[in-house]
């Protein structure tokens, strides 16, 4: 989307990667991407929640969660590459109203329109 737009998570990010390995490799998936999207990409961190025996949690945090989220497609895509085993969901809403996701499970991501959001929120 080419507009201003929320960030919003259904839950936290469930991995088994330590920060660590996180920040390397959404460093490399960064480096990967076109210099106009590595600089929407620079918007968004990842902070670690909680943890336990298995699993990592975290929480993906924006400089300002109110913004232009150009690649809102590509921070879906590396999350498929670090979530464990359950899906997570990434939606955004638009100064306009209008709402759009992801629906993400590893090397998976499924766009979501308007409809099967409210239907899951």
């Amino acid at each position: 989307m080419s507009y201003y737009s929320e960030i919003k998570q259904q839950g936290n990010i469930k991995t088994r990667l330590n920060y660590q390995k996180i920040l390397a490799k959404w460093k490399k998936f960064k480096k990967e991407q076109s210099r106009e999207k590595q600089e929407y990409l620079d918007q968004y961190t990842f902070i670690l929640i909680r943890e336990d025996d298995n699993f990592k949690f975290y929480e993906i945090q924006c400089v300002d969660t109110y913004n232009k989220h150009y690649a809102d497609f590509e921070l879906a895509q590396f999350i498929s590459q670090i979530i464990a085993d359950e899906i997570f969901f990434l939606i955004f809403l638009g100064e306009d109203n209008h709402v759009w996701g992801y629906q993400i499970a590893p090397k998976k991501v499924k766009w979501m329109s308007k409809h099967f959001i409210i239907n899951i929120m």
